[in-house]
């Protein structure tokens, strides 16, 4: 299911991977992606193949979060994240279509700045930074950032051309 509770057709072998984690009133948070011959994660071309034929060829489930229903329900948890984490961690060797993305304490700026270059380098769009014991919450939070790379460019305007007016 998506965010909003879509059902994903055409994702069958991946349905049957999360199936077998026989989780039971739970919400997987996480990313569906497909991995390239050198190994590396694409979630473009997922979302590419699924807009474009109805299913996606080998699908991989990237997992950042696990919820109770209630916590996703009510958009908050009481939970820390590193307590979410400790029950992740125990679906990691279940099933090879679904993984847990790896988590890294930033120790330093300069640390976090070398590991910013390693995901662009790699072809991701960025990062995802969290506040240490944070607790889950649906809407945007200054627990958790998105890094990436913001391009602004200034160009002159050289013309213009009015278009037909609409009532």
């Amino acid at each position: 299911f998506s965010r909003r509770g879509k059902i994903f057709k055409g994702m069958d072998t991946l349905r049957q991977s999360v199936y077998k984690l026989n989780l039971i009133q739970k919400v997987l948070d996480g990313e569906i992606a497909i991995v390239d011959e050198k190994g590396l994660e694409n979630f473009n071309e997922a979302l590419s193949q699924y807009r474009s034929h109805g299913h996606v060829d080998n699908p991989i489930y990237y997992l950042f979060d696990l919820l109770t229903i209630e916590e996703f329900e009510s958009g908050v948890s009481i939970r820390a994240w590193e307590e979410r984490q400790v029950e992740l961690r125990k679906l990691a060797d279940i099933d090879d279509r679904i993984r847990i993305v790896p988590q890294t304490r930033v120790k330093s700026k300069k640390h976090l700045l070398k590991m910013y270059a390693y995901a662009l380098d790699n072809g991701w769009e960025g990062g995802m930074i969290r506040r240490a014991k944070s607790t889950y919450k649906q809407d945007k939070s200054n627990d958790m950032l998105k890094v990436k790379p913001a391009f602004d460019e200034e160009l002159p305007v050289v013309g213009h051309e009015m278009g037909p007016i609409r009532h």
